[in-house]
């Protein structure tokens, strides 16, 4: 947990704050972050942590969270869940301990389901208050363990969710076939290196109506163009579709060679340092 929370302050802006909800006493968590005297005391630069108390299966402990100190004592700070710019559910250690993944994950989506339900009533609550108010929350991100829970998140109707084993094998794989693939993976994860954009084609590419001819190319030939700015174009978006029915498009389209014509809205998918 202490790695998890030293990558995400790196990525956060300074001010930012980090609400830990769960049922270990306040008072144990500084112990087990340093894992047993193996790491050192936990360090942020950017996030504040705020420490909550509670089980995340009963509503009750979900509908109001308040922080403690590491003596348990209330602090004063309050949070509903409406007000989050992003919940994270992570599977608990029952598997650590012998337990069943399955068991985790059935927690988990619990947890989603009420989580969700609650910023539903709380929207309504503020709607009726202000109706001119058009009011949002963000989608809780649940952690799976066991491939065979799939199927029920669809029936659970969760939009965001991470198969965090899965990922981790084939990291591994990966690594196993070709040790080289290990700096890769580590430009791509970590906060310092590389990550993923959304670019509209006319920063590469002028598409102008008198520029047609210049605007009519292939896949291969935009890409040499991103490769100029030291950046590597590895799909796009066309203008007229949604990310969903363009999703053969975004990575490692097909037909890399066959020329089109870009337009204005088009968007390129670049892995870049900034």
């Amino acid at each position: 947990m202490a790695d998890m929370i030293t990558q995400h302050d790196e990525y956060s802006p300074e001010g930012a704050e980090l609400w830990l909800f769960n049922t270990v006493p306040s008072d144990k968590r500084s112990e087990m972050y340093q894992d047993k005297g193996y790491k050192g005391k936990l360090k942020t630069k950017n996030i504040q942590i705020k420490h909550v108390v509670g089980n995340p299966v009963v509503r009750r402990d979900l509908k109001q969270l308040s922080a403690v100190d590491e003596n348990g004592i209330l602090t004063g700070d309050e949070r509903t869940l409406d007000e989050f710019d992003s919940i994270l559910i992570l599977a608990d250690d029952a598997t650590e301990n012998g337990g069943d993944m399955q068991i985790s994950d059935s927690r988990s989506l619990s947890s989603l389901l009420i989580i969700q339900d609650i910023q539903r009533n709380l929207l309504r609550e503020k709607e009726k208050e202000d109706p001119s108010t058009a009011l949002s929350c963000c989608t809780p991100v649940s952690e799976i363990l066991d491939t065979r829970t799939r199927s029920l998140l669809s029936v659970a109707n969760c939009e965001g969710f991470v198969m965090s084993n899965e990922i981790i094998s084939a990291a591994i794989a990966q690594i196993a076939e070709d040790r080289d693939m290990n700096a890769v993976l580590t430009e791509l994860l970590q906060a310092e290196g590389s990550e993923l954009y959304v670019r509209d084609i006319s920063e590469y590419l002028e598409v102008d109506v008198s520029s047609s001819k210049r605007s009519y190319r292939s896949f291969w030939n935009v890409a040499l163009l991103v490769k100029r700015k030291n950046e590597i174009a590895v799909g796009y978006k066309p203008k007229d579709m949604s990310y969903i029915k363009a999703k053969e498009y975004t990575l490692n389209p097909p037909n890399k060679d066959k020329k089109r014509q870009w337009v204005r809205g088009d968007c390129l998918i670049i892995l870049a340092l900034d």
